[in-house]
């Protein structure tokens, strides 16, 4: 492999809504290097209403949200999915998409959070639209129980991520 290939990362974030993976970004000024389908939701006005889900602009959003990332893979070297990623699907949708542009793939875990603290942090999101009712949270958490990330996938904390970002961006290599 390439020297240009082993330098391209792809951090994909997992963690229920209220584990801190958005305020992680933000906090980091890393938004540059980020595709989030909330961040999607809210720029074309389709804000979060579980109770009245609409299939349709779910698959718009996603359907953004992969082009998005199709664009970023063309010239990006780096980038952060700041998704939940609470199923294995979830997961495995990823694996293909950094194997055929060339990236090295890595689960950031926000999943040792607990259960109660990303229910009162998803409490405090400032906009309501962005808030998701607990049973939300709830089913995630179950989903991530019951579903591991594969062996072949590297995961590594919140830390580690930052570091590795940090480092990443020293050189220039974005």
């Amino acid at each position: 492999m390439d020297q240009e290939k082993e330098e391209k990362i792809l951090l994909v974030f997992r963690g229920a809504p209220g584990a801190g993976k958005m305020t992680f970004v933000k906090q980091n000024q890393y938004l540059d290097y980020t595709e989030c389908t909330d961040l999607i939701r809210i720029k074309f006005n389709f804000p979060r209403r579980y109770r009245f889900f609409d299939h349709r602009s779910e698959s718009h959003i996603w359907n953004c949200f992969w082009a998005n990332m199709r664009r970023r893979a063309l010239t990006d070297k780096l980038i952060i999915a700041c998704n939940t990623a609470s199923n294995l699907w979830e997961i495995e949708e990823y694996i293909p998409f950094a194997k055929g542009n060339g990236f090295k793939m890595y689960i950031v875990d926000f999943t040792n959070v607990p259960i109660e603290v990303c229910k009162k942090q998803n409490k405090m999101k400032p906009k309501k639209y962005m808030r998701v009712p607990d049973s939300v949270i709830d089913k995630m958490f179950r989903n991530i129980e019951r579903d591991k990330v594969p062996d072949n996938i590297d995961v590594i904390t919140p830390e580690q991520a930052k570091e590795m970002v940090d480092t990443f961006l020293k050189r220039g290599l974005n």
